[in-house]
């Protein structure tokens, strides 16, 4: 597993945002093969086309790669 962190020295940007949205994806938890994706502010990622949201259930997956 890789741990990743961020520090500004204990400084304060003035662009820095005061909240952080964080999304947490586990899955294999049936078959035993337990993974874990950390999504650092998802909105960003959904505008890019790499996650896709939907309302009914409330599930979240990643987009499936296209081949170019």
């Amino acid at each position: 597993m890789q741990m990743l962190s961020c520090s500004t020295g204990g400084a304060r940007l003035p662009h820095q945002k005061k909240k952080v949205y964080v999304l947490f994806r586990v899955y294999g938890l049936e078959s035993g093969q337990i993974g874990l994706i950390i999504y650092v502010d998802p909105e960003v990622a959904r505008k890019g086309g790499q996650l896709e949201f939907e309302a009914d259930g409330w599930t979240v997956k990643p987009r499936a790669r296209t081949r170019i």
